[in-house]
């Protein structure tokens, strides 16, 4: 099990999407986890636990909204052993 710890900053009017994916050694990917719109001018604390056989690698994926008026920053990103 692995504990996947960051912190991310999404703010504007047409924000649009901030998505964790994992791509395992066969090329497959499965959403681990997202979030959608204006999550307010402040920092906020993504976690996630999982579990996963053999190699893979861990995608963000931010997408934009319908406008410019939008900002989608990541930090601290952190991975550990064990539950989050």
């Amino acid at each position: 099990t692995k504990c996947l710890l960051f912190w991310y900053h999404m703010h504007g009017k047409d924000m649009g999407s901030l998505n964790v994916h994992l791509r395992n050694y066969t090329g497959g990917n499965t959403k681990y986890w997202g979030v959608v719109g204006d999550q307010g001018d402040e920092w906020n604390l993504g976690r996630l636990s999982f579990t996963h056989n053999g190699p893979f690698q861990i995608i963000f994926e931010a997408l934009i909204g319908p406008g410019i008026a939008s900002d989608i920053a990541l930090d601290d990103i952190e991975l550990t052993d064990g539950y989050c």
